[in-house]
């Protein structure tokens, strides 16, 4: 049975994948600031802070074995405030090298870092191959650490991982989220614009099922960058419909504000691989169920 370190374990991603991991029968150290919330025979939680090194250190020194480190700690901020902006850097920067010497230190085979595609520059198409230009703080901050992983390229697989925007059950923040909840409530959504907004949402059960494709591969795939994203450009008219399909009612109002967002990050390289994704249709109806379920 393979003992998976996850870093990240309170975070929207690291519960989701953690919830999974202790399903499909993987023993898990979830390490993170707050506790995950989560109880399991299986599961070993370690409150720790990522960006602390000496203390990561000290946490996991009696783990003698390691197969796979899953590193999802980070911070997202896109403000001003100089504080809240230092944190960021200390958990994304400091903290993935950090990561990344434990995961030397302790001989671990596999690799695998949350990357974002913040690391790009947001508009047209963008490939793995396609030259990053974050426009963000935190677009840099989650570049930046993809270089450190050259420190154990030669010791284990390393898997970088630019995930697009993630929505799904637990995330009550976004545009998806904002659409499909007034469907949930039967509630009318003024978009406040045309709708033609496109890109490649990523439901959390793919990025989870991503992840886990990666841990069960055994290392056969290559190291490297793999975007992962919808494997279609969508717009926000596109998910509306899908709404409108499943509950007969049309409650999205749009106006003739132009969209700005028009970007799609290809995923040719990780369907290559033997990966799959769901359908987006069964994704926005099991949003909207789960949504709809809460209310109930």
């Amino acid at each position: 049975m393979k003992n998976i370190l996850v870093s990240g374990a309170s975070g929207f991603l690291g519960k989701a994948l953690i919830s999974r991991l202790l399903e499909s029968g993987f023993n898990v150290i979830g390490i993170s600031r707050s506790d995950c919330g989560l109880q399991n025979k299986n599961l070993r939680f370690i409150k720790a802070d990522i960006s602390d090194y000496k203390k990561l250190h000290l946490a996991v020194k009696s783990i003698k074995k390691i197969d796979c480190f899953v590193h999802l700690a980070a911070s997202i901020y896109y403000g001003d405030d100089a504080k809240d902006n230092e944190e960021m850097v200390a958990t994304n920067v400091l903290g993935t090298y950090n990561a990344i010497r434990l995961a030397k230190e302790k001989r671990i085979k596999s690799f695998i870092y949350a990357s974002s595609m913040s690391a790009y520059k947001v508009g047209g198409i963008a490939t793995e191959t396609t030259a990053p230009n974050p426009e963000s703080l935190y677009g840099a901050t989650k570049l930046a650490p993809e270089f450190f992983s050259g420190q154990i390229s030669n010791q284990c697989k390393t898997y970088i991982l630019r995930f697009s925007g993630l929505y799904g059950p637990k995330r009550d923040s976004g545009i998806i989220y904002k659409i499909a909840n007034a469907y949930a409530n039967n509630k009318i959504f003024d978009l406040g614009q045309d709708g033609q907004d496109k890109w490649n949402p990523l439901y959390i059960d793919d990025a989870v099922n991503s992840i886990i494709f990666f841990i069960k591969s055994n290392n056969k795939n290559p190291s490297g960058i793999y975007n992962v994203g919808l494997d279609s450009k969508v717009s926000i008219r596109d998910i509306n419909n899908i709404l409108v399909k499943i509950t007969g009612k049309k409650l999205v109002k749009f106006s003739d504000k132009k969209s700005s967002l028009d970007f799609f990050m290809r995923v040719d390289k990780i369907k290559k691989s033997g990966f799959r994704f769901e359908n987006i249709e069964k994704s926005i109806n099991k949003f909207y169920q789960y949504l709809r379920g809460e209310k109930t």
